[in-house]
């Protein structure tokens, strides 16, 4: 018998050619594509999600100031600058001599979780009256006190914008007021700057407490907002005044050019209040915009309001624009003005 063939299978075979030059370029460039078109949609997310957890700081942070009216029956001080004139220049020469120059966020630490930090100032202090708005002391700043210091140091996160990074800036402000110069007799905003590794290690901040127009100065007391030098507001006044959801508490503010590399940002310890009579919420060309509202967020600015609400004011007010008379209004609480506010919000 003939032996049994074995079984042989054809095994068909595909043949798949590589990619040419030309195909894998069209990949790429359709992937290149696809990823332009993804990244302005992540960008708008990461965006509105910082600026919803910076209307959260500023939240906190109104919230903070009533829980202060609970325990002391008036807003705290938007800073303590010169005494018992109430518009000195805030020089180093005047911090040596009659103004503590702590700002309106040492008196809310309590209130926004930072007790440890409030301790470290007030285990220090030169004389038991020294946070007192009729006392007339050194400054925090010259007085030699490590509580000042360290305390001064502490990065607070809720102070600062996500869309911001004042640590980037190579200069920090230190104080902050407004003033009527002592030979001109005009009307001036002033910082204290300091650079090197002391600014580096200070802590920031991204917002201020709204000033009004300028503040104490004489002939503006109508514009005066909820935060100003030695100030004690009652929200009682506020409500029986223009009201507390129409009138602004906090507002986000650089402390610099917009439009340059960062340069000068805010310390939270001794900037406490900034007055709109000058820049409100200036152009971004201006090289003065240091004076003045600010933010980082693309058209807006936000600012907490008297009711602790938070609204999105839209960017640029200068002194120029219609919206700066009624935007004015919004920052004073005794002004008897009521602005529509629909023309400069978004």
């Amino acid at each position: 018998m003939r032996a049994a063939l074995p079984a042989f299978r054809r095994v068909r075979r595909c043949h798949r050619p590589a990619f040419t030059l030309i195909e894998l370029l069209v990949v790429i460039a359709i992937i290149a594509i696809l990823i332009g078109l993804l990244l302005p949609a992540v960008q708008k997310v990461r965006e509105a999600a910082a600026r919803m957890s910076c209307s959260n700081n500023m939240k906190q942070l109104g919230l903070a100031a009533h829980n202060y009216v609970t325990n002391n029956s008036v807003l705290p001080p938007g800073v303590l600058n010169a005494y018992p004139s109430l518009y000195g220049d805030p020089g180093f020469l005047v911090l040596q001599q009659n103004y503590q120059g702590l700002s309106v966020f040492v008196f809310l630490l309590p209130y926004v979780e930072q007790d440890n930090v409030h301790r470290l100032i007030t285990s220090s202090l030169p004389q038991p009256d020294y946070m007192s708005l009729t006392a007339a002391r050194a400054g925090w700043l010259v007085s030699g006190i490590s509580g000042f210091q360290t305390a001064a140091q502490t990065k607070i996160k809720s102070f600062v914008c996500p869309s911001d990074n004042p640590y980037a800036s190579l200069n920090c402000s230190v104080g902050l007021g407004t003033f009527i110069g002592a030979s001109d007799g005009q009307t001036w905003v002033s910082g204290i700057y300091v650079s090197g590794p002391f600014a580096a290690a200070q802590g920031r901040t991204s917002y201020l407490g709204v000033e009004g127009g300028l503040g104490p100065i004489p002939g503006y007391e109508n514009e005066i907002g909820l935060f100003s030098n030695r100030s004690r507001v009652a929200l009682e006044h506020v409500t029986s005044g223009d009201g507390l959801s129409n009138t602004a508490m906090f507002g986000e503010s650089t402390g610099d050019w917009e439009k340059s590399p960062r340069n000068y940002s805010w310390g939270w310890m001794g900037c406490g209040t900034m007055p709109l009579r000058f820049r409100a919420i200036p152009n971004p060309d201006d090289v003065n915009s240091w004076a003045g509202f600010s933010s980082k967020h693309s058209g807006v600015a936000q600012f907490t309001m008297g009711d602790g609400s938070v609204r999105s004011i839209r960017k640029y007010i200068p002194t120029s624009d219609a919206n700066f008379v009624p935007f004015l209004s919004v920052t004073g609480w005794r002004d008897g003005q009521v602005s529509n506010t629909s023309s400069f919000m978004p």
